[in-house]
Parts: C-alpha cells; structure tokens; sequence
C-alpha cells in the first residue's frame, strides 16, 4: 500500500494525524542511547542531581559535609532494612525511619515495596504492555506529550538529547496514562 498524498492528508484529518503520530513513535525509537552529555566539560557546572548551573559550585561547607555523611548512614540503614524487608514491614521502626524522611537514594525501592508493586503487576501481567502498544495507535494527544515532554527539564543533563534517555522514558509512562486519564496526563503547571 503506498503512502498516503499531500492533497489526500489535508482532506482526511484522521490520516494526517496518524502519520504525525507515527512520525513521533518512530523519533523516539530511532533515538540513540545518549545519557551522558556530549562536551565532558561541562559536567564541572551540573549540581548534584544533574542540572546545569550558570558557574562551577563550590565544595561542600563543614555543615553541609556534616549533613551528607549523615545521609549517607541513612542510606545505609535503609539499605539493611530493605534487604530484610519482611522482619521490618510491621515495625514501629519502619514507620520512625519513614516518618524521618526516605533518602532519595532508594526512595524508588521503598515505594515499590510499600505499596506492593511487584503482587500488582503479577495480578496485571501484560496490562502495562497493551495500554502502551494501544497509545501507540490512538493516543490522539501524542503530539501534545512530546512538546511537553521536549520542555520539561531542559537544564537536567538527561533531557539534553531530543527523543534521549531521558525523554524516551517519560514519553513511554505518558502515552498510556492519557488514554486512560486525558485530563491528567497533559495538564501542565
């Protein structure tokens, strides 16, 4: 089947529409595996999450050193505690060690466990998988999402790259949220 005309794609919407998607969809899987910026550098001037500061920062004050050697024993605590997940799910001492705050270090980890990700997706196999491959064909917002998604953290060294490392992640978890929940998906703050 040949592709549809210029003249055919301006009197039939749909098709415009479904040839910019698949457009779309194709930028993001044509993309190369950046992650690391291209010019070493300018790695001297990200902070310590990753977004680029106008001048090199300097080292850490006593204070901060103080703070950050704490962390680190914290991160180390819950560390343990997750690799003995079970003896603590009940304890008071989880609920203290929450209520001090997760360190971002393994906050992903302790929220999958909290909230019981792994049974979730077990009862929902390949649910993730058809709500993604079914946004691909019928997500009529995709064009939206990547716009937001070009714009978002622009100055964060893994939104560099369009359709990057950290873009393509993004795109992916969006497409199938907004064919469920449209409104939420491409509202912008």
């Amino acid at each position: 089947m040949s592709p549809p005309s210029i003249s055919t794609m301006q009197e039939d919407p749909e098709a415009l529409l479904a040839l910019q998607r698949a457009n779309i969809v194709a930028q993001y899987h044509q993309a190369h595996q950046a992650g690391s910026p291209q010019d070493l550098s300018l790695c001297k001037v990200t902070d310590h999450q990753g977004f680029l500061q106008d001048k090199e920062l300097p080292g850490p004050s006593p204070r901060e050193a103080k703070k950050l050697r704490q962390e680190t024993r914290r991160v180390d605590k819950w560390i343990k505690m997750l690799k003995r997940w079970d003896h603590y799910l009940p304890s008071e001492k989880l609920r203290r060690q929450i209520y001090k705050g997760v360190p971002p270090q393994v906050r992903g980890q302790v929220w999958l466990r909290l909230l019981n990700v792994d049974q979730v997706k077990a009862r929902n196999a390949r649910k993730y998988q058809e709500m993604k491959e079914a946004a691909l064909v019928s997500s009529r917002d995709i064009m939206q999402i990547d716009l937001d998604v070009n714009r978002m953290f622009r100055s964060h060294t893994m939104f560099w790259d369009r359709y990057g490392v950290g873009q393509r992640p993004c795109s992916t978890c969006w497409r199938p949220t907004q064919c469920t929940t449209p409104r939420w998906a491409t509202a912008r703050a």
